[in-house]
């Protein structure tokens, strides 16, 4: 266990350093929709802070804290992806993904028995709905007759770290809801070691993104 902690507080200085390069580069990218990106950042901090010191100094009922950050992460991040699709068929698809995953959302807000629990299967819905959007996004970016420019991207780095740590914690979050951790403590530090390089990776790319291109003033 001691491992996992180690894992958590190498992630959270990556967490940390992320939305303190987002906050000090905004200005970047005023006037695009990642402008964004710092109060998605900040949000996503102040959640896994609060988790754990929830977790340690209250109980382990912590879930309705991350119930709230996941509503309005879908909120915003689906905002942002929105706002850089283009073609209108792309947009169609987006809109019903957003609906359906809000609606459900909002349903299962409802009828949970406690709100302190996780709600497993609108998470998975969540994490499916992140990665088709992402790759729309992606598949348009690269069907453009406008050549990329990474130096002039920053979106495309932000929304990339999300999509690679997505489609490396989707099959994680089903190894975890079915519990099977329970028959091997250390398969369980070693998936969620998995999950903190990924956290760490994804992390990497929005400091990457942030620092190293040019501003932009305009949705590319």
């Amino acid at each position: 266990m001691k491992t996992y902690y180690i894992y958590m507080a190498v992630y959270m200085v990556f967490s940390l350093t992320a939305c303190i390069t987002a906050s000090i580069t905004r200005k970047k990218f005023k006037n695009t929709p990642l402008i964004l990106a710092p109060a998605i950042l900040w949000m996503g901090f102040t959640a896994e802070s609060t988790g754990i010191l929830h977790n340690q100094l209250i109980s382990y009922h912590s879930g309705w804290i991350f119930n709230i950050y996941g509503f309005f992460f879908t909120l915003l991040f689906c905002w942002l992806i929105y706002k850089y699709l283009k073609s209108e068929r792309r947009k169609r698809t987006a809109r019903f993904i957003i609906a359906i995953t809000l609606t459900v959302y909002a349903i299962r807000f409802f009828t949970l028995e406690s709100f302190s629990d996780r709600m497993i299967y609108i998470q998975m819905l969540e994490l499916i709905a992140y990665v088709s959007l992402s790759l729309l996004y992606m598949i348009e970016l690269f069907k453009s007759d406008q050549p990329l420019v990474f130096k002039d991207s920053p979106h495309f780095f932000f929304i990339l770290g999300y999509l690679f740590f997505y489609i490396v914690y989707t099959p994680l979050n089903v190894v975890f809801d079915l519990k099977l951790h329970v028959f091997s403590g250390e398969f369980y530090i070693t998936l969620k070691g998995f999950q903190a390089y990924a956290l760490m990776l994804m992390n990497a790319f929005f400091i990457f993104g942030f620092i190293w291109t040019r501003p932009v003033t305009q949705t590319r």
